[in-house]
C-alpha cells in the first residue's frame, strides 16, 4: 500500500497592527526574521508559509514579509487577515 506523507506544520509568520513580526510568540527584527527564513528554507524547502496579518496593519509590512519568504525559496504561502 501507497502512505501517504503528511504535509508539514505551516510556519506561522504574524505581523501586528504597528507592522511587528512574530514567529511563536517572540517578535523579531528584520534581520532575525531572514535568518529564520533562511534556516527554515535550509531544513524544510516546501514548507507552507501562513502570514497572519492584523487587518490595520500597513500593507507594506505584510509584502517585505512576502519578499524575504520568496527570496528564500518558501513559496508555499498563504496569507490571513485577522484583527488582534
Amino acid at each position: 500500500p501507497v502512505r501517504a506523507l503528511a504535509a508539514p506544520d505551516p510556519l506561522v509568520i504574524r505581523v501586528d497592527q504597528a507592522g511587528v513580526v512574530s514567529i511563536g510568540g517572540a517578535s523579531m527584527g528584520a534581520e532575525a526574521l531572514h535568518e529564520r527564513l533562511r534556516d527554515e528554507a535550509r531544513r524544510q524547502p516546501g514548507r507552507p508559509v501562513r502570514i497572519e496579518g492584523d487587518g490595520r496593519v500597513h500593507y507594506q509590512s505584510i509584502v517585505r514579509v512576502l519578499d524575504l519568504c520568496q527570496f528564500e525559496g518558501l513559496t508555499n504561502i498563504a496569507m490571513l487577515t485577522r484583527r488582534q
